[in-house]
């Protein structure tokens, strides 16, 4: 698809390059998001610098949650540039546009992908044979390493087509949206069958729900976004710039939704970052003593 928009235009006599086009906003929902993104920034940060602080929290899903948030954090740190792309589209070139357009929906889709890493994970582990279950078990940093590698590929493959003038960023959302939806039914089903094993089954039930609960946060979480974005491209067009920036917010408090799943319902990460906090605490308190040791010193010398 080229980006060539404003020659494409011009050839049509109805268009007038001086028409100025105005969205419909309200700015107070900067704020709002800026606040979102900060606490869920702050989120991801303290998940992945607890879990790899202290060993017992260095598991085979942690892992993969530490991966998670770090790709959330990329997204969020990109994602202002995207919700004001309207505009900076004066300021940059069409060439620009379309590497952020379609890095953005890459990380995205590293988030989702390493979601449904911990699903598959859990379900292989609870429900697959011993075999299964322990090549899943080893294999877990070739996986973690695979998927950045994938990324950086595709990042790679999108600066070079983008500088040549296209773009598939069209085609990779229609594709990301019902692999999100196709996902999300699975979710579903998963929930079903297991409410029924539950109370009609002796069968085999799985060791830790922690891992199922984690990603069916983080599908609720940008279920509405991904609603919207569906309605967008299959409907009759945008209803409302507020409301698909109010699906933003939603979509970015999952981090803060994770680490309060993480501590009210994770024994040993509760404990671990109580101590942190503790010991951040003790820390402060040991610094303030020696300035305030030192000043007295100093005014005791002179």
């Amino acid at each position: 698809m080229e980006l060539d928009v404003m020659k494409n235009l011009s050839i049509n006599g109805t268009f007038d390059p001086n028409t100025y086009h105005h969205i419909q906003r309200h700015y107070y929902l900067d704020g709002f998001l800026a606040i979102l993104g900060i606490g869920s920034i702050t989120s991801c940060i303290l998940i992945i610098i607890i879990m790899r602080k202290y060993q017992i929290l260095r598991t085979r899903t942690n892992s993969y949650v530490v991966n998670l948030c770090v790709s959330n954090i990329l997204y969020l740190f990109f994602s202002p540039l995207f919700l004001n792309l309207f505009d900076a589209a004066e300021r940059i070139s069409s060439h620009e546009i379309c590497i952020l357009d379609e890095a953005l929906m890459l990380l995205f889709l590293g988030i989702f992908v390493f979601a449904c890493t911990i699903l598959a994970d859990w379900y292989i582990i609870n429900y697959k044979s011993l075999n299964a279950s322990i090549r899943c078990r080893a294999s877990y940093n070739f996986i973690t390493l695979t998927i950045w590698l994938i990324i950086l590929s595709l990042f790679l493959t999108i600066c070079i087509q983008c500088s040549y003038g296209i773009t598939i960023f069209p085609m990779i959302s229609i594709t990301a949206i019902f692999v999100f939806i196709f996902s999300f039914v699975f979710v579903l089903i998963i929930h079903i069958v297991k409410f029924f094993r539950s109370r009609f089954s002796s069968g085999v039930v799985a060791k830790s729900n922690m891992e199922l609960a984690i990603v069916t946060c983080y599908f609720l979480c940008w279920l509405p976004n991904w609603g919207f974005t569906f309605s967008f491209l299959f409907a009759s067009g945008r209803s409302s710039l507020d409301a698909e920036l109010s699906t933003f917010g939603i979509a970015h408090t999952y981090p803060i939704v994770l680490l309060a799943l993480l501590y009210y319902k994770d024994r040993d990460f509760k404990l671990c970052f109580n101590n942190f906090l503790k010991s951040e605490k003790m820390e402060t308190n040991a610094n303030d003593e020696g300035r305030r040791y030192s000043k007295e010193h100093l005014s005791a010398l002179v």
